[in-house]
């Protein structure tokens, strides 16, 4: 019982590895309690350090998410709000007589759909009969165009946040008789000088009516043309005929 077990070399292992801890310290008789006892310290610093990391990663999760609510209440705050915007039809009637009997009625041709800011783009309009009577060939009709918001009670733009007319080119225009095509056309060439995402739900209504400021009384129906978009980027989709 009193015999001393050989220790199978263990200690010179040791000392061969040059084991040094704490460091710059070499070994000594107590080296297997010191040993275990930097271990059990190192796990308890690495217990928590993980704890700290824990708590770090679930603080950036509320961070995250937190700057994700606070995204959408901005764009919610930035984007017009969705209304219901009125049909053609209601639009026509919240400008016009209610009560107006149209003799003729204004279409166009080539209108593009999604438009680009202060691009001029080119589109016609063209008259077409209601009834019988036929418009006189000699003559000239003055057309204006407009743009009005697409809101419960829409609005008339004239301008753009810059001060700068919102419709440049020929925004006044003039509907004359072209013998080759046989009809009574005009060409239009204007540009949008506002992208449509600052105004209610995003879009607006382009009108080309009447221009009774220069005299015209011919119960011509306006042309109306919903849901416009005018974007920043160039890019176009062409419309074939719109009335």
């Amino acid at each position: 019982m009193g015999e001393n077990i050989p220790n199978s070399g263990v200690d010179d292992n040791i000392s061969k590895l040059n084991l040094q801890f704490p460091f710059g310290q070499p070994l000594a008789e107590n080296s297997w309690d010191m040993l275990f006892s930097s271990i059990q310290q190192r796990t308890n610093q690495f217990y928590q350090f993980w704890e700290s990391s824990k708590q770090f990663k679930s603080s950036a999760v509320e961070i995250s998410d937190l700057f994700q609510t606070l995204n959408k209440n901005l764009k919610s705050v930035r984007s017009p709000k969705q209304k219901r915007a009125l049909t053609k039809k209601e639009f026509l009637r919240y400008i016009t007589d209610r009560n107006q009997d149209f003799k003729y009625k204004l279409s166009a041709i080539g209108f593009p759909k999604i438009i680009c800011k202060k691009r001029f783009f080119n589109f016609n309009v063209i008259l077409s009969e209601l009834t019988e009577e036929i418009l006189s060939e000699n003559y000239e009709v003055p057309l204006i165009v407009e743009a009005w918001t697409a809101e419960p009670k829409p609005a008339l733009i004239n301008h753009n946040k810059e001060g700068e007319n919102f419709i440049q080119g020929t925004s006044n225009c003039t509907l004359k008789y072209h013998s080759r095509r046989k009809k009574f056309l005009a060409s239009v060439r204007i540009a949008v000088t506002e992208v449509t995402s600052h105004f209610m739900n995003g879009w607006i209504f382009i009108l080309v009516r009447e221009d009774a400021g220069r005299g015209s009384h011919k119960n011509i129906r306006p042309l109306v043309i919903k849901e416009v978009t005018v974007k920043a980027k160039k890019f176009q989709v062409k419309v074939e005929e719109s009335d």
